[in-house]
């Protein structure tokens, strides 16, 4: 059942997240009409994905080991494993700073963890609500998204020089919105699967 799909620049292919196979499988699309696997990594119900371009490196979390992933994309070896704090119900989406070398994670129940990509570290944390699912990053902006779909509220975030997170608007969302994606001029777009609606918040 694959899960996450996405582009992979560094090395012209497209990655997906399968987490009941405990992997992720790599898809070399390099001829669009014939794409193939063509290697698979190992790891523990791989959940969300973030792609630093500039340096090869995609992220993942280990959604049952409450960790995130590091793999270097041209060798796809697991560079670092680092454990945080998301608690029982696991990390889930992610997102980056690549500029600023900050990685976000979105947590289940545990609202959202702000990691040093060098290093792991701990940078700052923010409670958001809980049933956060995938979360979004406008890095122009320094705006982080998330909306806590069991907490009804959509949270948008500005990100600090000193790595923590500033609530800047929340919203009123729907039960079902666990994810939220971002456009270029700010605004927020949250589906609630369980309502069958588009939560829309304006910058």
């Amino acid at each position: 059942m694959p899960d996450g799909v996405f582009y992979v620049g560094a090395t012209d292919e497209v990655w997906v997240t399968t987490p009941r196979d405990n992997s992720i499988q790599i898809v070399d699309v390099k001829d669009v009409a014939a794409p193939k696997i063509v290697a698979r990594i190992s790891a523990d119900v791989p959940e969300g994905y973030a792609v630093d371009e500039k340096k090869g490196v995609v992220y993942t979390n280990l959604e049952d080991k409450d960790a995130t992933l590091a793999i270097d994309a041209k060798s796809r070896k697991i560079v670092s494993n680092w454990e945080h704090t998301c608690g029982k119900d696991g990390p889930r989406g992610l997102a980056l700073d690549a500029e600023r070398g900050l990685l976000f994670v979105g947590c289940a129940s545990q609202g959202i963890l702000v990691l040093d990509t060098k290093t792991g570290a701990k940078k700052s944390k923010l409670e958001v609500g809980e049933g956060v699912d995938n979360i979004d990053y406008l890095p122009a902006k320094r705006l982080l998204y998330a909306s806590a779909g069991r907490s009804e509220k959509l949270t948008v975030a500005h990100l600090e020089d000193d790595g923590s997170l500033k609530v800047v608007a929340t919203s009123p969302v729907g039960k079902g919105c666990r994810v939220v994606v971002a456009t270029q001029d700010g605004t927020a777009y949250a589906a609630d699967s369980a309502g069958g609606q588009l939560w829309v918040l304006k910058p």
